[in-house]
């Protein structure tokens, strides 16, 4: 047997014949080490990288306020509370005022609504934004009488709303057509019920 080799493999037969693998070349008993046959170990060829290929995977969409950042960081004025509120009661008495122009059909009574609607236009814009009204009432309650916020959490606000409102439409949607189906299956029910009503009647002498 030549040499013990680092990382061999020894194959011997023993007086029986049976044949023996080993590594450790020590195991082989004196009497079989002249008949014992080295094998070298080969190196096993790693296997071949994959080619590296671009991701097919779809590029992260960007938000748009990384991609217009000057649409999303300057301020956009909003409403005070003082104004909120005219704005909404000049809104509601124009709206009463339009039903009464339909509803009437004296044309001097249209005429002076008409004018009481351009009357309330005028009062209610003067009234928000051209007088210190605003300012006063602001102060007086603490408020903020030019509130402001920036376009990314105005389109957050937008689409938390639009969110919430499809959702709230999905639920109304899956319970009237949960009612509708319940119904209809009642209506089923008590169908089939006649109809055995009916055929017991017809199979009565």
């Amino acid at each position: 047997m030549a040499a013990p080799a680092a990382d061999a493999t020894y194959r011997y037969a023993d007086q029986h014949g049976t044949i023996h693998f080993t590594d450790d070349a020590g195991s082989i008993p004196e009497t079989y080490r002249d008949r014992t046959t080295t094998i070298e170990s080969v190196p096993i060829a790693a296997p071949p990288s994959a080619p590296v290929t671009a991701s097919s995977e779809a590029p992260t969409k960007k938000s748009w306020t990384s991609q217009w950042p000057a649409l999303a960081s300057p301020n956009v004025p909003l409403p005070s509370r003082y104004q909120l509120g005219v704005g909404l009661a000049g809104l509601a008495l124009i709206a009463g005022a339009l039903v009464a122009i339909r509803a009437s059909g004296s044309r001097l009574v249209k005429l002076g609504l008409k004018l009481a609607i351009t009357a309330i236009a005028v009062g209610s814009f003067y009234a928000m934004y051209l007088s210190d009204l605003n300012d006063r009432i602001s102060a007086a309650t603490r408020d903020d009488a030019h509130p402001t916020t920036t376009g990314a959490a105005l389109v957050e606000g937008g689409r938390s709303v639009v969110e919430k409102t499809t959702e709230t439409i999905n639920r109304t949607m899956d319970a009237t057509i949960g009612q509708a189906r319940r119904a209809a299956g009642t209506v089923d029910q008590t169908n089939q019920r006649l109809e055995h009503t009916v055929h017991t009647i017809d199979g009565e002498p």
